[in-house]
């Protein structure tokens, strides 16, 4: 029997037993995998191995996830791998988005402003999916943007006006609550219906409408040729139900 021989049996023969001994085969593998996996120099080699083997192999990888078999396997793959090493997980997340932060931020507006469309899908499917949320969400923001001047009659009348949004629409503050450089308040006369592309594109950009449509509304007074005038920010109201009734 010459060498070559010799090399194929024996690796037959270690096929055979790691496909027979696969819980100890396993044991092995995540001990030696304790031991250097904070090494930094074993980090970087595979971080580059990862980035190699992708780049190889990205149309494959393209191919194959829109095959729905194969991407039904991986999701069920994810979900089960996250529930038994969910902390970890969640950890690992935390520490990367501390260390790549404003480049997140920057790749998720930029994705954002060329796929509106799949935005307004996945925010669609998220408020469908979690309404209690959305409405936890919703009250935290309005509760602090009710002026403490505002009437139950307007209250009311804010509800009725959200519970009548046409259908496809939704209800926008036409000064935005957080924008960067103003904040509106939570009244009746601040809002409006958009449609859910024409909100999205208006977002929290003020003044988006020209100066005198904000005037005409009664939402903002001119000082100065041009100084904008906003009101003073509201104390806390407190005796209302912000959660009832808002999208």
């Amino acid at each position: 029997m010459n060498k070559e021989e010799k090399r194929i049996r024996n690796n037959e023969n270690a096929k055979r037993w790691r496909q027979n001994h696969r819980e100890q085969v396993s044991e092995i593998n995540k001990k030696q995998y304790d031991k250097i996996k904070d090494i930094p120099e074993y980090k970087e080699k595979k971080k580059s191995y990862h980035e190699l083997w992708y780049q190889e192999n990205k149309e494959e990888i393209k191919k194959d996830s829109s095959i729905p078999e194969i991407h039904e396997k991986k999701l069920e793959y994810d979900k089960q791998r996250y529930k038994l090493n969910r902390d970890e997980i969640l950890l690992k997340k935390k520490i990367f988005y501390q260390e790549n932060s404003e480049t997140l931020k920057e790749r998720k507006k930029q994705w954002n402003k060329e796929n509106p469309d799949k935005r307004l899908e996945i925010e669609r499917r998220y408020n469908k999916n979690n309404p209690e949320k959305i409405r936890e969400k919703n009250a935290r923001r309005y509760r602090h943007r009710v002026p403490r001047w505002i009437t139950k009659e307007e209250l009311k009348a804010i509800n009725n006006f959200y519970k009548n949004c046409p259908e496809g629409m939704v209800v926008d503050h036409i000064i935005p609550l957080q924008g960067e450089n103003v904040s509106g308040f939570h009244t009746l006369k601040n809002l409006q219906y958009l449609s859910k592309k024409d909100n999205l594109t208006k977002s929290n950009k003020f003044p988006y409408y020209p100066l005198k449509f904000y005037m005409d509304k009664g939402l903002m007074g001119v000082k100065n040729y041009g100084n904008l005038r906003c009101p003073p920010k509201p104390k806390l109201r407190s005796s209302f139900n912000y959660s009832s009734g808002y999208h």
